[in-house]
């Protein structure tokens, strides 16, 4: 199990509105200085497809994990702490305003329910399918993602329980854990 992609065969793209989230979450997590030096060591191509990206661009899964681990180096922390960290800051800077108040009021299970149509709009390979335990959380099994990466797996499940954890929902634990072909995320609370 590696902690980032194998880029030979990993082909599935993020969208630029999340790619876009992550950067500034390592920047406010990091420091600017910290992001830009890690962001040059990163190969001309995916430099310059993360710094372009925008709300409508597709951006290589692997160039932003390599991002998330060349920042952890930069700045000489954990990989999975800086991971983690930037992954529920990113969150929840995407739940401003009016999403936190909609998150509130929303029930368990429509909040789990919608997370395979973010998931369809977010990345643009694999799927989701959302199995709900009656009052008390579920399953997301994210399936056509067989070379996901332990980082990659490990953003999910933070997104995932982040999201709950706005809405209001405390003692929230989300465990994902590989599967042949993606992973399977359990939802306690």
């Amino acid at each position: 199990m590696s902690l980032f992609v194998d880029s030979t065969r990993e082909t599935t793209k993020v969208s630029g509105s999340l790619v876009g989230g992550r950067c500034t979450a390592l920047k406010a997590l990091l420091g600017v200085d910290v992001y830009e030096r890690a962001l040059a060591t990163l190969d001309a191509e995916a430099r310059i497809g993360i710094e372009q990206c925008t709300a409508l661009s597709w951006v290589p899964v692997a160039d932003t994990e390599r991002l998330v681990l060349a920042c952890a180096e930069a700045a000489n922390r954990d990989p999975h702490e800086v991971n983690v960290a930037s992954a529920r800051r990113a969150t929840e800077a995407s739940f401003r305003t009016v999403w936190r108040l909609l998150l509130r009021i929303a029930t368990d299970d429509m909040l789990l329910s919608r997370t395979a149509r973010a998931y369809d709009r977010a990345y643009d390979r694999g799927k989701i399918e959302v199995h709900l335990n009656a009052g008390s959380g579920g399953s997301c099994e994210l399936t056509g993602r067989p070379e996901m990466s332990q980082i990659g797996r490990d953003a999910f499940g933070v997104g995932i329980q982040t999201v709950l954890e706005l809405g209001g929902r405390g003692g929230v634990t989300v465990h994902g854990r590989p599967t042949a072909d993606g992973a399977i995320y359990t939802v306690h609370r």
